[in-house]
């Protein structure tokens, strides 16, 4: 009866431990998924923008170029009629071509029959909602050991660190392009400023570019783009630091020996968790306004 009964309970761990193997690589599979749906959603909300983009900018610079044109004519302005057309006609023309290519144009993906199948936005959403339902239904099932969950963790950090290096990368183009956007229009205020005076174009020409190296100005000073960047980054190298550190055994984690990796791994997910709440702090802090920030870095000093 002993070895009966020891002989089932192994059976029945090993049938627990083969149908929890079998839902984390459901599990695996279903993230994939949700992975290509998230890639796909995103490829097709750019379709869309640039579509709402280019539908807009084609009537409006088609209209503003010939009133332009006909202004600049009436007033005898010729040969500023010809550089005002040799700008609204290109963007008339690539608004043009950009429309033909989305309406000749369609999002596919390959079934299993090896099929091209054309992806809908809907179907998509839809598709995604079902899958999240799915992986939260199988990883409530999947019971994994404190000892897995640290290992499955520190693997994610590779995660972590890519997502903050890539916002990090996000937010240093946009501070570079709103910089050079400032840049570009002082130096054309300037110029435009030291021509003669008399014109009305030119005037209109200074109020156009002053409104927009204001408003590039404003924004670049109001979200930061420069120091997100730059705290996105501090914590993407300390992650990536620890990171090594936990692999190599080096530093902080020499004093574990390898019996000990249990303990290992409580100390980096302890200490990647506090790397990631500094990160937090620090964007919460970005994000309140220039007033408030200095009151409640006042009281910590």
């Amino acid at each position: 009866m002993t070895d009966s009964g020891h002989t089932n309970s192994t059976q029945g761990t090993l049938s627990a431990s083969g149908e929890d193997l079998r839902a984390r690589e459901a599990i695996h599979n279903i993230r994939r998924n949700i992975q290509e749906k998230k890639r796909l959603l995103r490829v097709l909300k750019f379709r869309s923008i640039l579509g709402v983009a280019a539908g807009m900018l084609a009537p409006l610079s088609l209209l503003s170029g010939i009133a332009v044109s006909v202004e600049l004519n009436r007033r005898d302005l010729g040969s500023v009629a010809g550089t005002a057309t040799a700008i609204w006609l290109p963007l008339l023309l690539s608004s043009i071509v950009v429309l033909i290519w989305l309406a000749g144009s369609d999002v596919t993906v390959t079934s299993a029959n090896n099929t091209e199948l054309i992806v809908d936005r809907e179907d998509l959403e839809r598709d995604l909602a079902i899958l999240l339902d799915q992986l939260h239904f199988l990883s409530a099932r999947t019971h994994s050991s404190v000892t897995e969950q640290r290992a499955l963790y520190r693997e994610n950090a590779h995660e972590v660190i890519d997502d903050y290096a890539a916002l990090s990368r996000r937010y240093r183009r946009r501070h570079n392009s709103l910089h050079a956007l400032i840049t570009l229009g002082s130096a054309s205020i300037a110029a435009v400023a030291a021509l003669d005076p008399g014109l009305n174009w030119q005037k209109k020409v200074i109020i156009g570019i002053s409104f927009v190296v204001t408003c590039a100005s404003g924004f670049s000073g109001y979200y930061k783009f420069r120091e997100r960047s730059y705290f996105l980054q501090q914590s993407a190298d300390a992650i990536e630091e620890e990171l090594n550190a936990a692999l190599l055994g080096v530093g902080e984690y020499s004093n574990f020996s390898p019996h000990q990796n249990e303990e290992l791994l409580a100390h980096f997910a302890q200490r990647v968790e506090s790397l990631r709440n500094e990160q937090r702090r620090r964007q919460q802090q970005l994000d309140q306004p220039a007033e408030q920030s200095t009151s409640t870095q006042q009281p910590q000093q």
